[in-house]
């Protein structure tokens, strides 16, 4: 089965907003409302793509062993409807060996396909993507610790054609996955970006679905008392709208938060930089102080001249870093 059959496969299954999980293209970004079945969805793609003959191994990471256990479950869903030929699906272990000499067990989910390739759910850490191949999600990406790390163990897959998937519900508009959806937003990044929130989810068929599923009369105004009992659930707003219309908070624990600081930003204001090496401390005073005053009237003074004179400027500096960069 090709890449671009994928999708076809399960088209009746998957509503139109779902689709997005049959994407695999090189670096995808979902950003999603709570609990619209884009999980569900990208196990079901997951199972076709590690059981055909020229697929891969699947690997994928959530926040806790409970999301791995329930993504598992998932993929031996799709299994059933899909009649795979799979070895096994276990729960087991491997042992790390960690820098400083000290074993360290990772517990692992795993589904064995026919294929030679297998699905594997493990723990969120970024030694553990070190030295894989495959296809990586990152499920609820927001709320998994030190994410940029694992994002950038992830992407030493792409040297081998590797694909990664992330998902996530947003967690503040300071949050390292905000980060990335709103740089991909720019074009600052080349990721594919997903953006569905609880009304998409709705106009694509949702509440039906439910419906169907849980064998209730379908009918507009039932619809529309469900999506009004979903926000009503909220006592804060804010938190309704970071879950359900996929609007991330801003931050309450910073000082200037993103979204003010983009709101004033000027792409066209020039920015220099000056990086010396360490042998730069071992120079006379005389040498570092005749050094810097030229660098800074060759660097810094046309800058500074180009500057209102009209206006107040002011100057910061941040003397808490005790390395170099």
């Amino acid at each position: 089965m090709s890449d671009q059959s994928l999708s076809k496969a399960i088209g009746k299954v998957f509503l139109a907003y779902q689709h997005c999980a049959a994407d695999l293209s090189p670096i995808v970004l979902i950003e999603k409302a709570r609990r619209i079945g884009i999980s569900w969805g990208v196990a079901g793609i997951a199972v076709l793509f590690a059981a055909k003959a020229t697929g891969d191994n699947v690997w994928y990471m959530g926040y806790n062993k409970d999301m791995a256990k329930g993504f598992i479950a998932d993929c031996g869903w799709w299994v059933k409807k899909f009649q795979m030929a799979v070895d096994s699906i276990e729960e087991g272990e491997f042992v790390e060996l960690l820098e400083n000499g000290d074993e360290k067990k990772i517990q692992t989910f795993t589904v064995k396909f026919a294929s030679g390739f297998k699905i594997t759910a493990l723990a969120s850490c970024p030694r553990n993507l070190r030295s894989i191949d495959g296809w990586i999600i990152l499920d609820e990406a927001s709320f998994i610790s030190d994410l940029a790390a694992i994002i950038g163990a992830a992407l030493a897959t792409r040297t081998w054609g590797g694909r990664i998937m992330i998902i996530s519900t947003h967690n503040g508009v300071d949050s390292y996955f905000n980060e990335l959806v709103e740089n991909t937003r720019a074009g600052k990044l080349p990721f594919k970006l997903y953006r569905i929130t609880l009304s998409d989810a709705v106009a694509d068929g949702l509440y039906q679905r439910i419906c169907l599923v849980t064998k209730q009369r379908y009918s507009k105004e039932a619809e529309e008392a469900w999506i009004q009992s979903l926000y009503d659930a909220y006592p804060d707003k804010a938190v309704a709208a970071e879950e359900l219309d996929v609007i991330p908070r801003s931050g309450s624990d910073v000082y200037l938060s993103r979204a003010l600081i983009e709101s004033v930003t000027q792409p066209d204001i020039p920015i220099v930089r000056l990086a010396l090496e360490s042998s730069f401390l071992d120079k006379g005073m005389d040498y570092r102080t005749s050094w810097m005053q030229d660098w800074c009237a060759t660097y810094l003074k046309p800058v500074l001249t180009t500057f209102n004179s009209r206006l107040n400027h002011y100057l910061g500096a941040d003397f808490a870093r005790s390395g170099d960069l």
